[in-house]
């Protein structure tokens, strides 16, 4: 559920990042049942941002890194360990370059000229349904 916006949503609004991180911190000596709360975290710290910064706030990582060193023997949890630390970093370096980048370089480069363009404009003709233009004012 947490890999599409509107549910990743709704699942941070019943404070489930907050129970998975209380779960993983419970149940530290089952492996598999970390590996599955762990996996479900990375796919909920990926799909939304306020599960990120909630996730922050609790200090996720620590907890992460300190299951990972508790559990080495275990490669499917260790795995899930490091899938999501690396996708921690990956978020948390994405955001930081869109947040340095200027509103201009956020939009693409269609965007930008059509909103820098001209006048949207739509074209009659007497034998053909009406097409917008864009018509540029020099």
């Amino acid at each position: 559920m947490a890999q599409f916006e509107g549910s990743a949503a709704e699942l941070v609004s019943y404070e489930i990042p907050e129970i998975l991180l209380f779960c993983v911190r419970q149940n530290s000596d089952r492996p598999k049942f970390l590996e599955a709360l762990i996996r479900a975290l990375t796919t909920l710290d990926a799909g939304h941002t306020t599960a990120f910064r909630v996730l922050t706030e609790n200090d996720c990582l620590a907890t992460v890194q300190g299951v990972m060193e508790d559990h080495i023997d275990h490669p499917d949890l260790k795995f899930a360990c490091e899938k999501f630390i690396s996708a921690r970093t990956h978020t948390a370096t994405k955001q930081a370059t869109h947040e340095l980048r200027s509103l201009r370089e956020q939009f693409t480069p269609r965007d930008t000229n059509r909103l820098v363009g001209g006048t949207v404009m739509r074209k009659f003709c007497s034998h053909a349904r009406p097409r917008a233009r864009q018509v540029r004012v020099d």
